[in-house]
């Protein structure tokens, strides 16, 4: 199942999710454009969670 977050999906972990990505950047497994996307989104959550 393809997770959003959106609406009534409790079952949508964030953090699960980031450290399943940060693994497969890891093992190669992600583009370029992906892994450059999940820096900017890591860099985002830096600043939000201070």
């Amino acid at each position: 199942m393809n997770r959003t977050g959106l609406g009534d999906d409790s079952a949508f972990r964030p953090g699960t999710w980031l450290r399943k990505q940060v693994a497969a950047r890891a093992d190669g497994k992600l583009t370029g454009q992906r892994s450059a996307l999940l820096d900017a989104l890591r860099q985002r959550a830096g600043i939000v969670t201070g």
